[in-house]
């Protein structure tokens, strides 16, 4: 999944925001097992981060903090 309208110069840190847990059935990203990913913006709009496939009725919050 591609995060456009990232500053593509400053550093931002992605993680999943989970509530409730992860979602019945989804298989975890594996970038969700290995703590918050730090990329840059350029990076984060154009290659993105691997998603679950989640039911019609799932979602996941992201959180992206800008670190610089």
């Amino acid at each position: 999944m591609r995060l456009p309208g990232l500053d593509a110069g400053s550093t931002y840190r992605l993680e999943p925001l989970l509530i409730g847990g992860i979602p019945r059935g989804a298989a975890p990203a594996h970038w969700w097992q290995d703590g918050p990913i730090v990329a840059t913006g350029a990076v984060l709009s154009h290659a993105g981060v691997m998603m679950p496939a989640l039911r019609p009725d799932q979602a996941v919050l992201l959180r992206s903090v800008r670190e610089g």
